[in-house]
């Protein structure tokens, strides 16, 4: 029985609910294969040795071999994208690469127990050769150089100069192109002036325009690319670790890190390239942002899929995020009661900076919505508050009985949308909920006790107060710039990925060893 649009509350029978309803099916597998030889050797037993340290030099020298393959194949419902909540079509996918890979790294001893406690030298260098299932080819070049120095046994200083690379994966490169709902706003959606020059570059004329997506969704071109190049990363840390000799159970670790990635495989977000299109415009210039709005005949970027922007990743512009880790630890004897320990871990993020050489660079440290959250290697996939750590307290009986409580800190974030003085982030309106996510604590307790020598049974409850997530604006057609819930990272209305949207939650476990 086909289901009457038009027939009002109850109109929804049995019946019809089964005329609509379809099943939809998805098989993939990957596999990874290894073949691996390496050779350890302690160098100091053939006097390869500083004068000024007991132990010789160490290496490390090895040969990795590695195929990584991937295969998605989907029945027909899910290709054409008619399965209620896909936003676009499921596309079967297929492809492999393989790498072979010489490393080889060195641990270099040159004070002990001297007239200071500890220098030491380490560093390290590995060639890679890809070869991809399209046949494309390229190499990289990764090596590291650290120093560890403690004048005394209380303190020791440490510094990194890293240079990492990152091949392209299977879904980046072989993905199949399609168009989805990967967009928030569309700045055209209105009665186009002579001054809107963006708008005009995309093939509008004074006076028209076209129709916003009442559910603040637009299509963008998304799947992969097989000209992918490795992203090329630079990383330098330098940090400081504390063992007081006076308080011997306590340690406290502090680290600055700067790590900047060029070439970055990444697209370039439908909202900023429409945002950067019709903010830098003019009469006698058009940006590069222009030329990647692809109208329908209706000039629409969502009634059909002929409308998109595309937004297949490549290999462009920069990211850079510098920020301080911290961690500490403390652990004390209670006598009869059991042992205490005491940890936390933190991170201050200064500053999370995306140049896409299209845009206007941004910086989304301490920001959430359409662009800084879309997911991918140059944007986050979440929320970046400026501060986040986790605290535990656990507490072990000598009756083999074990208590902990974990205290959870995700900082404050704001919505994007609120940088006015960034083209690439701003909105024009901007709407609650979400416009400001407050902090939020979480706290969990957990128990676990032996059975013999070999039952260990654990019991916890993680979100102990129910505390409900954040929501935050998602749809809203017409609104531009209030649609702060892209999808993937986001879920509906919240980011189930950073906030527990499921409130309390309560798990038992049993462990047998033997």
């Amino acid at each position: 029985m086909p289901y009457n649009v038009f027939g009002g509350a109850g109109a929804a029978s049995p019946a019809s609910v089964a005329y609509l309803s379809a099943t939809g099916f998805q098989k993939g597998q990957t596999s990874e294969q290894i073949a691996s030889a390496s050779l350890t050797g302690a160098l100091g037993q053939y006097g390869v040795k500083s004068p000024w340290a007991d132990d010789g030099v160490a290496i490390n020298l090895g040969v990795e071999w590695r195929k990584e393959s991937l295969e998605l194949q989907t029945d027909n419902a899910f290709q054409t994208g008619d399965l209620t909540g896909q936003g676009g079509k499921t596309l079967p996918l297929s492809g492999n690469f393989r790498v072979l890979e010489f490393f080889g790294e060195t641990q270099v001893p040159i004070v002990h127990d001297g007239f200071i406690k500890d220098l030491s030298l380490n560093a390290g260098y590995r060639r890679s050769s890809y070869k991809t299932s399209a046949n494309k080819s390229y190499d990289t070049d990764t090596w590291k150089i650290g120093l560890e120095f403690a004048p005394i046994r209380d303190i020791r200083f440490r510094g990194t100069y890293n240079r990492a690379a990152r091949a392209p994966n299977i879904q980046e490169l072989f993905a199949t192109p399609t168009v989805g709902l990967v967009g928030s706003s569309d700045p055209c959606a209105k009665s186009i002036t002579a001054t809107d020059y963006g708008c005009i570059a995309q093939g509008f004329t004074v006076g028209t325009g076209t129709a916003s997506n009442p559910a603040g969704q637009y299509n963008g071109l998304i799947g992969g690319n097989p000209n992918l190049r490795p992203e090329i990363a630079t990383t330098k840390t330098i940090g400081v670790v504390i063992q007081p000799s006076f308080l011997k159970r306590f340690s406290l670790t502090v680290d600055y890190f700067d790590i900047k990635i060029k070439d970055t495989i990444s697209a370039t977000s439908q909202d900023a390239v429409l945002k950067d299109c019709v903010a830098n415009a003019t009469a006698t210039f058009t940006p590069i942002s222009c030329g990647l709005v692809h109208r329908d005949a209706a000039r629409s970027l969502w009634l059909t899929p002929n409308g998109y922007v595309n937004d297949i990743p490549s290999n462009i512009g920069s990211t850079q995020t510098k920020g301080i880790e911290v961690s500490s630890a403390f652990a004390q004897n209670l006598g009869s009661i059991g042992n205490l320990n005491l940890s936390m871990t933190g991170t201050y993020l200064d500053s999370y900076r995306t140049d896409n050489g299209i845009t206007q660079p941004y910086d989304c440290a301490g920001y959430y919505g359409p662009t800084c959250s879309a997911g991918g290697t140059t944007n986050s996939g979440a929320p970046l508050p400026k501060w986040r750590h986790k605290a535990r307290a656990t507490l072990q009986t000598p009756m083999g009985i074990g208590f902990s409580l974990q205290w959870r800190y995700i900082g404050p974030v704001q919505a994007e949308t609120l940088q006015k003085n960034n083209q690439s982030l701003n909105g024009a309106f901007n709407y609650d909920p979400g416009l400001h996510i407050k902090a939020y604590n979480y706290f969990d307790l957990a128990a676990s006790f032996s059975v013999g020598d070999n039952y260990n049974f654990r019991l916890g409850m993680n979100n102990v107060f129910d505390k409900q997530p954040p929501y935050v604006t998602s749809g809203n057609g017409g609104r531009d710039g209030s649609n702060l819930c892209p999808s993937g990272p986001c879920s509906g209305n919240t980011y189930p990925g950073t906030y527990d949207a499921l409130g309390r939650y309560l798990y038992a476990a049993v462990s047998l060893t033997f």
